[in-house]
């Protein structure tokens, strides 16, 4: 799998691109490469035409051989452009899903998911979690624009 590099004219292959895009930190291997929705990605010629591959599958491919079918590559170190193989675990969708959901403690506007801020719901897709504090908030909004706009005049005294 060799591609000519743009600006030498030589070609490299796709592990010394690879190499060419990582860095260290800590215990991670960080993608410095191109990204797509917060993950690396490298392009690999596979004879036909150029594809486009998650960076963390191809270290995984490069040490451990293939994912199994139905699994994907969840990362433990919760750091989605570390390449490092030892942080990635091949798990089935479903699982990958519950672990990340573990690590969000806040909602989208920053209340805690805790005891007494979270109730959980069950919805047609399965259940989820719902801030209390998000909830309270909309309820008020949604009932100041639906008061009725009551007219009181006062009594003329005559």
């Amino acid at each position: 799998m060799r591609v000519r590099h743009k600006q030498s004219g030589l070609a490299k292959t796709a592990r010394q691109r690879f190499d060419d895009n990582i860095a260290y930190a800590g215990d991670c291997i960080v993608w410095t490469g191109v990204t797509s929705r917060g993950y690396g990605r490298l392009q690999l010629n596979n004879g036909k035409r150029v594809v486009s591959q998650a960076a963390h599958r191809f270290a995984w491919e490069q040490q451990n051989g293939p994912v199994a079918e139905g699994f994907e590559l969840d990362h433990l170190c919760r750091n989605t452009i570390c390449v490092n193989p030892d942080h990635l675990e091949p798990v089935t969708h479903l699982e990958n899903v519950r672990r990340g959901a573990l690590f969000v403690t806040h909602c989208p506007k920053g209340h805690a998911y805790d005891s007494k801020n979270t109730c959980v719901v069950k919805t047609a897709t399965g259940t989820q979690r719902r801030c209390r504090a998000c909830r309270r908030e909309s309820m008020r909004k949604r009932r100041s624009h639906h008061k009725p706009a009551f007219i009181v005049e006062k009594r003329k005294e005559s």
